[in-house]
């Protein structure tokens, strides 16, 4: 009977500890959509902001305002990264900014600045990103 007992509960704490490492997974996963979704969110509204409102971020030699997009982009990489808790890897953060702009530039092509979608990103932009600018 105590060998029976020891197996069952064995068994019962196996059982409970994969239920538990499950449920963590499931909720680390569904937290690590929101984040790169908001990540998606933060770059999308900066290229909103660049096509819509005249903001430039474009780090190229020949642009004229290189050190205040150079401070612009050190303080929004600060604050999406303190935001974020740093939970995207590299890698996928260079993805996940192509995958912004790229989807930002074919949905402000097709509908302009004035669609819904647009609108909230511009907002998204105004009132967490363009805080964090320097002066010009």
């Amino acid at each position: 009977m105590n060998r029976f007992r020891a197996v069952f509960m064995a068994v019962t704490i196996s059982i409970l500890t994969t239920e538990s490492a499950l449920a963590g997974a499931v909720t680390e996963s569904a937290s690590s959509g929101s984040v790169k979704e908001r990540y998606l969110q933060y770059h999308a509204a900066m290229r909103a902001a660049e096509l819509c409102a005249g903001y430039n971020f474009d780090r190229r030699a020949d642009n004229a305002d290189i050190a205040w997009i150079a401070q612009a982009k050190s303080r929004i990489g600060a604050f999406i990264d303190s935001e974020l808790k740093y939970q995207i890897n590299v890698g996928e953060r260079l993805d996940l900014i192509e995958q912004a702009k790229t989807g930002t530039e074919m949905k402000i092509e097709a509908n302009g600045c004035d669609d819904p979608a647009a609108v909230e990103l511009l907002s998204v932009f105004e009132t967490e990103i363009a805080p964090l600018l320097p002066p010009l």
